[in-house]
């Protein structure tokens, strides 16, 4: 540890304690009261903890106001009691010890922020191998860390209160759970220390990787918040969370197999319910660019706050090597660039929040969702474990968690989708919806994704569901070539897309209008998008095809001619879906229908040559209200 890195260091904590033998053992004064003598074993079992680990050097404050702000409430941790404990261990030489000067955690530049900190020499270390370590648990179990992921002072608030009670609560159903290896798994992935549990995680190409984590004796989870605010972050932490997952499914739960059943494409479900859709589709596909790159680019994308930060985020990742030991990101920057494009792209109702540093408030959804399921499963008296956005579970419950999984889920996002309904999605962002959905604070418009051509079902069988089932989103494109001796001057059509229509309704269309419909599309209308072809909700009901007593075939004559005879011997053949104006979709009416009849006739009348948009957007506009309909 010849140079000193902001970040490779472990805050002193007090939750473990060591044996009162140690003191001897160093020749150290054990202390005149029993607060001195927790402290200093708790010292002393930090460095020893450290040690045996991952050798890192630990923290602490030479600052007195740091101890006066309750860093350390609920223990005897004090400036009095521990800076001259640690000076009077520097001193005997059992500590390598770094003062920092004063107010240099406080550097404008991140990298050269730091804080005191010591370790324990090899000297020490041997004289107390093996010396016994007791775990008292943290001083509590909820954190609230700075924006330099410092841990702050709790505000004595009600809802710290509520939040240490809720902790407190899951801590106390772990009680009952032992975490084991079983001894039928290979002995060559796991190495034992003093105190650490390794785990190894072997690469495809033979690398290997070792995980190091600090077991006690039952499971205990600390739940930990970011930047200040108990908004962001929350999800729970328990040691077993470091261990690969490979590793994880040959330990034992009360001497059972475990299973772990996860949440699927949670985060991007949760983007979609907060702009009011459901998720459909695999989110990372993007057509043309690894799935696995595309899951990677979605995540850290969301997590970002700008497309730059995204972009030198993915790029870092170059140098780490995933399970094959290839590295985790193979791309350029341009090439990065194009994939947060495509990943936009393949996900338009959500594109806004790509690059919205909304990974912290989607990760308190799920911690609130962490705890729901891991509250039912107390009551049922099913152990669980949370990895946050799956649970460690005995193999003979997985079932049960399952469906109560599910069931979470199901409330989640209904709640989610209520609360964003009537807010902004600037609101959502800055306030993440708890379980029991928050009331919005500030009421906006709502959001409207881009009309996807490619999101229109390919061939006759594959349909879009009920009219009522999903949003139709109009699709501007042209007739088909077959059409273009009749179609004349009048142009593109507007495709709503919604149910595909029998081969029995299709009977009873002459051609080529038959011919037409039977592509996946439900009818066709001329690009008319004015307040007149308003509809009500209740106009999506199933489609009506009547044809009228006066069914005509083509006959000859001018181009438009057929055209307009084969419309008008029909009826509406669906009801019109809710016509988009310049900024979203037109304000239902209810009991309001489309002025198929009255326009359909009127159009017979007239000459041929007004069979252009304009002119057909005028007639639409000239037919008296009445004409309508209530």
């Amino acid at each position: 540890m010849s140079r000193f890195v902001q970040g490779d260091d472990a805050p002193l904590s007090y939750v473990w304690r060591a044996d009162q033998a140690a003191m001897e053992m160093l020749g150290m004064q054990p202390g005149r009261t029993a607060a001195d003598r927790a402290v200093r074993a708790s010292v002393i079992a930090a460095a020893m903890v450290e040690h045996d680990g991952q050798g890192r050097r630990i923290s602490y404050s030479r600052n007195r106001n740091f101890y006066a702000e309750a860093r350390y409430e609920g223990s005897p941790m004090s400036y009095a009691r521990l800076v001259p404990f640690v000076d009077a261990l520097d001193v005997a030489g059992h500590i390598h010890h770094f003062k920092a000067e004063q107010g240099a955690h406080l550097a404008p530049d991140e990298r050269d922020r730091l804080q005191s900190t010591f370790w324990a020499t090899e000297q020490m270390a041997e004289t107390l191998r093996g010396i016994k370590l007791a775990h008292v648990g943290p001083t509590s179990p909820i954190i609230l860390n700075d924006l330099d992921d410092r841990p702050m002072a709790l505000p004595r608030t009600d809802r710290v209160l509520r939040l240490r009670r809720g902790v407190d609560e899951v801590n106390a159903g772990l009680t009952g759970i032992r975490l084991t290896v079983d001894p039928a798994a290979d002995p060559a992935n796991w190495r034992r220390s003093d105190y650490h549990l390794r785990a190894r995680k072997v690469r495809a190409d033979g690398s290997e990787t070792w995980a190091c984590t600090l077991p006690t004796p039952t499971p205990f989870v600390v739940r930990i918040f970011s930047r200040g605010t108990f908004d962001l972050h929350g999800r729970y932490y328990g040691y077993w969370q470091q261990l690969p997952k490979a590793r994880r499914s040959e330990m034992l739960i009360n001497k059972e197999l475990i299973v772990e059943p996860d949440f699927h494409w949670l985060h991007p479900t949760l983007l979609y319910a907060m702009c009011g859709h459901a998720l459909a589709h695999d989110p990372y596909t993007t057509g043309y660019w690894p799935r696995p790159a595309g899951k990677l680019a979605f995540n850290t994308y969301v997590n970002a706050p700008t497309t730059a930060s995204a972009i030198g985020g993915l790029m870092k990742k170059a140098k780490e090597k995933d399970d094959n030991g290839e590295p985790v990101w193979r791309y350029g920057y341009r090439q990065t660039a194009r994939i947060l494009d495509a990943i936009k792209e393949a996900n338009p109702r959500v594109a806004h929040l790509f690059g919205s540093d909304a990974g912290v408030r989607l990760m308190a959804i799920d911690s609130n969702m962490a705890g729901a399921v891991m509250k039912a499963c107390r009551r049922a008296f099913v152990p669980c474990l949370p990895v946050h956005d799956s649970f460690m579970v005995p193999a003979s419950k997985g079932g049960f968690v399952e469906g109560v999984m599910a069931s979470v889920l199901d409330e989640t996002l209904a709640a989610v989708k209520s609360t964003s309904s009537g807010t902004s999605i600037r609101t959502v962002l800055q306030s993440a919806p708890s379980l029991a959905g928050v009331p919005a604070e500030e009421p906006v418009e709502a959001f409207e994704a881009e009309p996807v051509g490619s999101s229109l079902p390919v061939g006759r069988d594959a349909s879009l569901g009920s009219l009522g089932a999903s949003p139709a989103e109009p699709v501007v494109v042209p007739l088909p070539a077959t059409w273009g001796a009749s179609l004349g001057p009048v142009g593109t059509f507007s495709l709503e897309p919604a149910a595909c229509l029998s081969p029995e309704v299709m009977g009873v269309f002459p051609e080529p209008l038959g011919a037409f419909l039977a592509e996946p599309v439900v009818g066709f209308l001329p690009e008319l998008r004015e307040p007149s072809l308003e509809t009500s909700s209740s106009s999506l009901a199933a489609p009506v095809v009547s044809p009228s007593p006066e069914v005509r075939r083509p006959s000859s004559g001018t181009a438009g001619a057929p055209l307009v005879e084969t419309l008008g011997s029909f009826r509406p053949i669906v009801p019109l879906l809710p016509a988009r104006g310049p900024s979203g979709p037109l304000s239902p009416h209810p009991g309001r229908r489309p002025p198929f009849p009255a326009f359909l006739a009127a159009l017979r009348s007239v000459p041929s040559a007004a069979y252009r948009p304009s002119g057909l957007a005028s007639l639409a506009r000239s037919l008296p209200p009445a004409d309508v309909g209530p």
